[in-house]
């Protein structure tokens, strides 16, 4: 007697051929890569949207205080008790005048000073998420002593910056207006802005592709 095989049931007999498990291995490293490049991405504009959201919130709070002072804070000033370890330069810790100006908190302890003006609630230390915090406490080392300050820092743990603008005078012990020294900031009022996700400054050659991520109110070249 004569039995009839069908070609699956043969196929299915001797299983897989090696060029049948390749495609398949290469379906699901497709699959996965994309997968990966979609998180990513989404990830990656979740934080962009998230540092956007507190750059306009920082400027409104900053245009609130130059309603009420007709100045924009520069960190050396009376009453910030800060021993001159800030400034409004756009280096590492200069977000901490932005957050002692808005939060009110003169002496970097946590706290906003007696009577002072809240402008932005959020910056609040004893009230940050364990992930990604708006505000950290740090230490730095000025003339020879420990230093506690608050800066604060974008989604993906970096300082923001803060430079006065390039029309607005710092504090002098000349009331000369010809010794008066001006801000170095690119806009007229000030500079607030996070390096983004590369961690890196955009300024180093603004017109390269990949610096291109700074986010702020920077001029876009």
């Amino acid at each position: 007697m004569k039995i009839r095989t069908s070609y699956s049931r043969l196929r299915a007999a001797r299983g897989f051929t090696l060029m049948e498990i390749l495609v398949v291995m290469v379906i699901i490293v497709v699959l996965a890569t994309l997968t990966i490049s979609i998180y990513t991405w989404l990830e990656t504009r979740k934080n962009e949207q998230a540092a956007e959201s507190i750059v306009r919130k920082i400027e409104m709070g900053l245009s609130s205080y130059h309603n009420d002072h007709d100045r924009y804070p520069y960190g050396t000033e009376a009453p910030f008790r800060n021993h001159g370890a800030a400034v409004a330069d756009g280096e590492e810790f200069s977000s901490n005048v932005v957050y002692m100006a808005l939060f009110g908190d003169y002496k970097n302890e946590g706290a906003p000073a007696r009577d002072a003006t809240i402008y932005n609630d959020e910056m609040n230390p004893g009230t940050q998420p364990k992930s990604n915090p708006l505000v950290r406490q740090i230490t730095v080392t000025k003339a020879g002593q420990q230093v506690p300050l608050y800066i604060l820092t974008d989604p993906w743990g970096s300082p923001y910056r803060y430079r006065l603008g390039s029309e607005q005078a710092l504090p002098t012990k000349s009331a000369s207006a010809k010794n008066l020294k001006m801000g170095t900031g690119q806009n007229p009022d000030y500079d607030f802005w996070s390096f983004g996700k590369d961690g890196d400054s955009d300024l180093r050659d603004p017109r390269a592709p990949e610096n291109q991520d700074d986010i702020g109110n920077l001029p876009k070249f």
